[in-house]
């Protein structure tokens, strides 16, 4: 009984891990204006078993490049053709490898293309044929899935947690053998399209960027307070209070828009790992500042010139999408818009609170708190970030 019992269970097992499909080509479409990129990730497995041992490199193809050898390939199995009937032509800009992940296979190797498809003049780039057999000409069973991850013009975009929109699965016909191919008619976007999104995009970065909102609301905290004698004293009232909070917001808005339009037309080049460190510091000086004041009077010019380096950080999320220079700048003023939505709709909301406890007894445990939480979440972002 229990030998019986064991088998059920092994075949069980076994059958459940070869009914699991093996990974599948992902075909990632991204659109602009007068340019298609085709995103291709193929388990590198199969690979060498439809590509090099049906065509192996030492077999007519000896001293190839690996580039030019997949061109090759790849121009027999991966084909664009207008409503016209006319081709378009392919070329391929991008080639490594790289490690995805499975529940079951766990981690494997990819092959990752990249491939650049310019239609003629005056033809339609939402409308064409797509042909492709790639592998599946050997592995019958084999899949691509194909998505559309950038559509500016139709709000989806290729930034993070973004989830790309399916189109098709490529697969053989099972009635006759062939890959037929792809019918692609995508709808005609509009630039308000493409700005909502980014507006609605630069108020999840924002919401979701505590760095950013922890530094400007420590800033803000201490506002309504006067310092006397290297020490917070006393509040200075609502208007005092008010008005100080609208020049530090304001001059780190300022800061962070100038430095994000010039670091998202690419004018200045940084690294992401040290601007990520330094507002890390950024955050330490003002929780320390929110303890003790070290710049009083002076924290517009600190809101400014920490605001620079947040706007490098906000940039990363446009340069990403590597969009054309109108859709840019249409994205630049949707982005800013909707992280100074979030961020004045935050200190409006908590402005009012904070004013009114900086008046009362609460106010000292409140910066202290404030502050003493500060430093340590700062020091473990800066020591998270180096290493």
């Amino acid at each position: 009984m229990k030998k019986r019992l064991v088998f059920i269970v092994c075949l069980t097992w076994v059958s459940q891990l070869w009914s699991h499909p093996m990974p599948n080509t992902l075909i990632d479409l991204r659109l602009s204006s007068h340019q298609l990129v085709f995103d291709l990730k193929i388990p590198l497995l199969d690979v060498e078993t439809a590509v090099f041992q049906t065509n192996p490199v030492s077999d007519g193809h000896a001293g190839l490049p690996m580039q030019v050898f997949m061109e090759q390939y790849f121009s027999k199995h991966l084909q664009i053709k207008g409503l016209d009937g006319r081709l378009w032509p392919v070329q391929l800009f991008g080639l490594d490898t790289i490690v995805a992940s499975d529940p079951i296979m766990g981690n494997f190797q990819e092959l990752h293309l990249n491939f650049r498809v310019n239609p003629p003049e005056n033809a339609d780039a939402r409308q064409f044929l797509l042909y492709y057999d790639a592998i599946m000409h050997q592995i019958v069973t084999h899949q691509a899935i194909l998505s559309i991850g950038q559509d500016w013009e139709n709000g989806i975009h290729a930034s993070e947690n973004a989830t790309a929109k399916s189109l098709a699965v490529i697969q053989v016909d099972p009635t006759n053998g062939e890959v037929l191919p792809v019918a692609v008619n995508l709808e005609k976007g509009s630039i308000w399209k493409g700005f909502l999104a980014m507006f609605r995009l630069g108020m999840r970065h924002i919401a979701e960027g505590y760095d950013h909102l922890l530094f400007l609301l420590l800033l803000v905290m201490v506002a309504p307070l006067v310092s006397v004698r290297q020490r917070w004293d006393h509040a200075g009232g609502w208007r005092f209070g008010c008005w100080r909070v609208i020049k530090v917001v304001t001059s780190f808005t300022i800061g962070h828009s100038l430095t994000l339009v010039i670091c998202s037309f690419g004018w200045v080049q940084f690294s992401s790992r040290w601007v990520e460190v330094a507002i890390a510091v950024s955050i330490l000086i003002s929780a320390l500042h929110t303890i003790r004041p070290l710049f009083f009077q002076r924290e517009v010019w600190v809101a400014g010139g920490f605001g620079l380096i947040h706007g490098m950080a906000f940039s990363n999320t446009l340069r990403s999408l590597a969009l054309e220079n109108t859709q840019l700048l249409w994205s630049l003023l949707g982005f800013n818009l909707g992280i100074e939505a979030v961020q004045l709709g935050l200190v409006a909301l908590l402005a009012p609170v904070l004013f009114w406890l900086s008046e009362t007894r609460y106010d000292h445990f409140l910066r202290l708190g404030g502050g003493g939480t500060g430093v340590l979440i700062s020091i473990y972002w800066m020591f998270q970030r180096l290493f």
